[in-house]
């Protein structure tokens, strides 16, 4: 019976925190925890299909769309605390010839015959990245 109360107990709670915060990294896809005592059911259950590279090519591509006018100052500079963080998106060995290049190729970076979008801008960097920074 203990057992029983303890994990009823435990899914409550990770039920609040999935309805407080979501749950952004769900790998098996549950989408509603319904408790009905003592018996606990895990409705619209389905496995994830996106591969770990891909989500964190998502939140790459959102971390861009969502600082985007931050980046596009600090590129200009060359420095800069959101930069940084974009560099560990991107796993980047040498950050400093990174943050030189982008700069260098600030056009190239943001802009290929119109303004690039998050996920262009995404492609451009990840590019360069894999072939000069890794």
């Amino acid at each position: 019976m203990k057992r029983v109360i303890k994990t009823i107990i435990i899914l409550q709670i990770t039920t609040s925190l999935i309805q407080a915060h979501g749950m952004p990294d769900n790998p098996l896809g549950i989408s509603t925890i319904v408790t009905i005592a003592p018996t606990v059911y895990i409705s619209e259950m389905s496995k994830s299909k996106t591969a770990p590279k891909e989500r964190k090519g998502k939140k790459t591509i959102k971390f861009i769309e969502d600082n985007l006018a931050t980046l596009k100052v600090e590129v200009a500079k060359g420095e800069g605390e959101t930069l940084d963080t974009l560099a560990t998106f991107f796993t980047v060995s040498d950050v400093t010839a990174w943050k030189a290049y982008l700069q260098e190729h600030y056009r190239q970076v943001f802009f290929l015959n119109k303004p690039r979008d998050a996920f262009g801008i995404y492609v451009y960097i990840d590019d360069i990245t894999k072939r000069n920074f890794n």
